[in-house]
């Protein structure tokens, strides 16, 4: 049973890839994208659709290091709400 689970989880995460993977390569999203990919080593598609959609404008940042700062101290705030209202 839980293998079975896993194997749909796994099918459903391959699934939103390709929509993102998608998104990525619109009007909307294409030249950010591709800019973001080339300007960041080891950033790909799917990281820079997350940049953009979690921060709506990643250029504004100075360099790799204060967007990183930034992704890391949202992360923490979000994981301190998530585990307040766990508790």
């Amino acid at each position: 049973m839980l293998l079975n689970e896993l194997e749909h989880l796994e099918e459903q995460i391959r699934t939103l890839n390709k929509e993102i993977a998608a998104l990525s390569r619109t009007d909307h999203y294409r030249e950010r994208c591709q800019r973001l990919c080339s300007q960041l080593s080891g950033v790909g598609p799917l990281t820079a659709m997350t940049f953009l959609v979690e921060l709506f404008r990643p250029e504004e940042f100075p360099n790799a290091e204060s967007l990183a700062s930034h992704m890391w101290a949202m992360t923490v705030k979000e994981q301190d709400y998530n585990y307040r209202w766990a508790a």
